[in-house]
């Protein structure tokens, strides 16, 4: 129990509200250390947005220090089965959401200021991927190419085609590290791929429901760590190391999840909370967990909000907006 200008502050633990669908995972500009930010479709309407709170310092407000936030929920008017989100340094620090569902794919981005603006339709393209920052522009997949946006007039954005074409794409996850793009597909078959610049495209072999590209490599900072679905429903982590101009599959691990459910959905990021540290929320049966990899450990929670509140105690800490 705390006290400060808002009277006493309590502990406060609650479920996630009901959701659906695939989540978006980034760590962000904001907090001491870049809070991470996850987005998750809600099962009727729009999507929930929560915060993970990565400070080293407990400021009893907002969520607790180690845990995620109360839920707000931004209406769309569609029925999502998908979000994804990025951290950008226009606007600056403006982050970037993709939505997939009823009403194709949408783009929105939030500011400090107005928080979660609508900004019209996505180009067409295969599932699984939102707009990410590389150095002075974004890029994005679209039908069966990438596709970039200088930001000299951000937050507006004007697409044109980059890249060459490629057929056959079932999913498709974009990031970026130190200027260099990489794309993980899953082409029709099921077969995996990871495109990164000029380099022979890598075969990830196996029958995958999705591939997510993290971010750098856990063990190597010259190379990408991926989180895969596969048809079995089993997370598997894949790190392929890119140096002299060789990029190789170097090792895949299996992810435990604790419970033998098969995973529905997976969002990761790499994260800077901890030597070669990779997040990952997955969707497993009837709840989301919460799994840290790092120093060859894998730490596994269900994902709960747990925040501070002043007395009386809310009803709820999730929000809706109008």
């Amino acid at each position: 129990m705390e006290r400060n200008s808002r009277g006493v502050l309590v502990r406060h633990v609650e479920p996630f509200p009901p959701t659906a669908g695939t989540p978006g995972l980034a760590q962000g500009s904001y907090g001491q250390r870049g809070n991470l930010e996850l987005v998750i479709p809600d099962p009727l309407d729009g999507f929930w947005v929560f915060w993970f709170n990565a400070d080293l310092d407990e400021r009893h407000a907002g969520a607790a220090l180690g845990r995620w936030s109360g839920g707000l929920h931004v209406p769309t008017r569609s029925l999502l089965n998908r979000v994804s989100i990025a951290q950008v340094p226009f606007g600056p620090n403006f982050l970037e959401v993709a939505t997939e569902g009823s009403d194709g794919r949408q783009r929105w981005y939030w500011t400090p200021t107005d928080g979660f603006v609508h900004d019209g339709p996505l180009p067409d393209g295969p599932s699984g991927n939102g707009p990410v920052a590389v150095n002075d522009s974004l890029i994005t997949v679209a039908a069966d190419r990438c596709v970039v946006s200088g930001a000299s007039n951000y937050p507006t954005l004007d697409w044109v085609a980059d890249g060459p074409t490629i057929a056959g794409v079932r999913s498709a996850s974009i990031a970026a590290l130190a200027g260099r793009v990489a794309l993980a597909v899953v082409r029709s078959d099921g077969v995996g791929a990871l495109f990164v610049g000029d380099a022979p495209v890598v075969r990830i072999e196996g029958d995958w429901r999705e591939l997510v590209v993290a971010g750098a490599a856990v063990r190597r900072s010259e190379g990408w760590q991926l989180v895969g679905i596969d048809q079995g429903g089993i997370v598997q982590l894949i790190t392929v190391t890119d140096t002299d101009a060789t990029m190789v599959v170097e090792r895949v691990e299996r992810a435990e999840l604790g419970r033998p459910e098969p995973a529905a959905a997976v969002a990761a990021t790499t994260s800077s909370l901890g030597e070669g540290t990779v997040e990952i929320v997955v969707r497993q049966a009837d709840r989301l967990l919460h799994l840290r990899v790092s120093g060859g450990t894998t730490q596994v929670s269900e994902l709960t909000s747990d925040v501070w509140v002043a007395l009386p105690r809310p009803a709820t800490v999730h929000r809706r907006s109008p």
